[in-house]
Order: structure tokens, then C-alpha cells, then sequence
């Protein structure tokens, strides 16, 4: 399975590799796992389930809330 992503012109282009390695994967799992479930069902053969994927959060603090209050 390959994807394709389109990338507008406003995308810092310093971060396209970046955003490949990490985030592409996140979004192509999904159709993967559904597409190898489908063809495995299809097929005649006990379908395969890929696991869900648990994506990491990150914690954005604003920096603003640090400044001295009052």
C-alpha cells in the first residue's frame, strides 16, 4: 500500500520529512487495516486485524499563563 500527500505551498518545505516519518503513518493505518481486512475476508480466509493505533498527545503549555499574574 502507498499513499500520495499533497502539500500546499504555505507548508514549511524544511519540514516535509518531519511530518512523512511521523504523522503520515497515523493516517494511512487506518485504510491499511481496513484494506487488509477486507481482502483476507474476501479471500476465504480468517480476516486479519490490525490493532488500533494509540497516538501519542503532547501537552502544548501556554506560555502567556507564566507571566507574573495580577
Amino acid at each position: 500500500m502507498t499513499g500520495e500527500f499533497a502539500i500546499e505551498d504555505n507548508f514549511p518545505r524544511d519540514k516535509i520529512e518531519l511530518w512523512a516519518s511521523i504523522n503520515a503513518p497515523f493516517v494511512i493505518y487506518p485504510y491499511m487495516r481496513e484494506r487488509l481486512y477486507y481482502i483476507t475476508n474476501q479471500g476465504g480466509y480468517p480476516p486479519i486485524m490490525l490493532p488500533l493505533l494509540q497516538i501519542p498527545t503532547i501537552k502544548i503549555e501556554n506560555p502567556k499563563s507564566e507571566l507574573v499574574k495580577g
